[in-house]
């Protein structure tokens, strides 16, 4: 009976790690994921702003 407790005691705690890193790995591949979105963003509006740019450029040599 005691050694029926500690074999379930052990694999909670393994079934606890196993969610926790999958959980963690998830997070991570969540993180990049909104990182390259925003990267992805920031340039193009950093483009937009170039665009904007070189038009008012034109407009003022002209």
């Amino acid at each position: 009976m005691e050694i029926e407790k500690v074999f379930n005691l052990i694999i909670v705690a393994i079934t606890v790690i196993y969610i926790a890193v999958i959980f963690n790995f998830l997070m991570k591949i969540e993180k990049q994921d909104v990182t390259k979105q925003l990267n992805i963003q920031l340039n193009s509006e950093d483009l937009q702003n170039k665009k904007e740019a070189n038009l008012h450029n034109s407009r003022v040599k002209v």
